[in-house]
């Protein structure tokens, strides 16, 4: 709101999505690997988990829509929602997807040669139930371990490390069932963060509602 407030003053409009951050969002975290489910997206993949859900809804639907607020914001369309139809219109036609590859190309990038993990390591549920929550907090921690992100601006990134989520809340789990793979090139230290996946997990006998997405906008 702070933010919203200093950028007003100086007279731009400024539009905030406030998003449940109570589960990770799409199918992947991790620097390649992330761009990997991106360019899934703008290709019109979809990636069914266990439950039939498409792994990619969410990363797709929060990019429409902030894709929406700035198409509206920039006087393209008359509300937020026309701008989302346009979004989805160029995303559906390839025209993202042929944007992205002009950028790239621009910046002396190559798709074909995005760096996959060598390694993986899977987290399996010790229990059977529902997913109620995840400790996303504890989920990032696992991704500092294992150099998919920083602790501090000194820390070195390693591009191939990363964590695939199978799972969502509601979705139903069988013990023996998988909740993570991590992936990266060194096998030992993607090891050391299986602890802390393991218990970032909580599971319960009671089926609980899957979360909105998108809890607010403020303008």
């Amino acid at each position: 709101v702070q933010l919203m407030s200093i950028a007003q003053g100086y007279g731009k409009k400024v539009v905030s999505l406030l998003t449940n951050m109570d589960q990770p969002l799409g199918r992947f975290a991790g620097n390649s690997l992330e761009v990997e489910e991106c360019v899934a997206i703008m290709k019109g993949e979809t990636f069914a988990g266990p439950s039939g859900y498409d792994l990619y809804h969410d990363t797709r639907e929060l990019s429409l829509w902030l894709s929406a607020q700035m198409i509206f914001m920039a006087g393209r369309t008359k509300s937020a929602q026309e701008g989302y139809d346009l979004a989805l219109d160029i995303l559906n036609t390839g025209q993202a997807l042929k944007k992205f590859e002009l950028l790239c190309q621009i910046h002396g990038g190559d798709l074909s040669a995005l760096p996959r993990p060598k390694q993986k390591v899977v987290v399996l549920a010790e229990t059977s139930g529902f997913v109620q929550a995840f400790n996303t907090e504890a989920i990032g921690v696992a991704g500092i371990i294992i150099k998919a992100g920083r602790a501090q601006t000194s820390d070195i990134i390693v591009p191939t490390s990363g964590i695939e989520f199978h799972l969502k809340v509601g979705d139903a789990v069988q013990a023996g069932d998988i909740l993570y793979t991590i992936h990266g090139d060194d096998l030992e230290l993607l090891k050391t963060a299986v602890p802390m996946l393991s218990t970032s997990v909580t599971i319960s006998l009671q089926k609980t509602i899957t979360p909105s997405l998108i809890l607010k906008t403020l303008q």
